[in-house]
């Protein structure tokens, strides 16, 4: 019989070495999120989580995505998955988004609306770094802001489905107009995200954001009309859509990379 070990005790002075991670490593991800799931019962639950894995896999296979290839999370309330080196962020966007739409629609024309499974996707892609637990890196990072960010949630109202992707995503998947989904359709939103800059002294310390694109279900106005914002509000309102155009713009003049 193996012996058990004495376990560490951190204050004896001895040295500490942290887990070796492992080479950091250029990869495409998304992540999931349902809609309003913890306001649901507890069989609603359960039905939407069976669903939305149900939805992923037959969409990952008709997208040609190896469900036994990806590294995948459950969330509780949704899903993260890191696609395989194989397996571009194009396909994400081009492939695989289009499939979960398609096949989310149809399961929710099947049921009752307040059955109806709503789904938020974000896709991003970027360096990151595996560890005992899993992978860690800002690409991370940004991709569950993304998903989570305030703007997404208050545009996504009414419908099924919300992708949002990334500003590099944008402007070298879909800009190109080369696949099933028009650049037209999808509207800029600002994002907060966090960058390992160091404050400067002296300086007001203000929260980074920076420009991802979602594309959305058609959203009634009534609720501009209804809720008027106050005087502060629309200045700040003005301000976010200057910022857009500007970037917009910057775009446009850049040109696809």
């Amino acid at each position: 019989m193996k012996a058990m070990e004495t376990p560490h005790d951190p204050d004896s002075g001895a040295s500490q070495r942290p887990t070796p991670l492992h080479p950091p490593q250029y990869r495409a991800m998304t992540a999931f999120d349902i809609c309003d799931f913890s306001s649901g019962a507890p069989q609603s639950m359960l039905y939407k989580r069976s669903t939305m894995y149900q939805v992923i896999q037959e969409a990952a296979r008709a997208a040609g995505l190896n469900w036994d290839d990806c590294e995948r999370e459950d969330r509780g309330d949704g899903f993260f998955l890191l696609a395989p080196p194989s397996y571009s962020v194009h396909s994400l966007v081009i492939a695989l988004a289009p499939e979960i739409s398609k096949r989310l629609s149809q399961i929710n024309d099947a049921v009752p609306t307040k059955q109806h499974l709503r789904l938020r996707m974000a896709i991003h892609d970027g360096d990151l770094t595996h560890d005992d637990h899993g992978v860690v890196g800002p690409d991370v990072n940004l991709l569950f802001r993304m998903l989570n960010a305030p703007a997404l949630r208050a545009r996504f109202e009414q419908g099924d489905f919300a992708l949002i992707v990334s500003e590099k995503v944008f402007k070298r998947v879909i800009e190109w107009d080369i696949g099933m989904i028009e650049r037209k359709d999808f509207e800029p939103l600002l994002v907060e995200h966090t960058r390992p800059a160091p404050p400067e002294p002296g300086r007001k310390q203000e929260k980074p954001v920076c420009i991802a694109y979602a594309l959305l279900p058609h959203q009634p106005d009534s609720r501009v009309i209804d809720q008027p914002a106050s005087r502060e509000e629309g200045e700040v309102q003005a301000q976010l859509e200057e910022l857009v155009k500007q970037m917009q713009d910057l775009l446009r003049a850049d040109g696809p990379n």
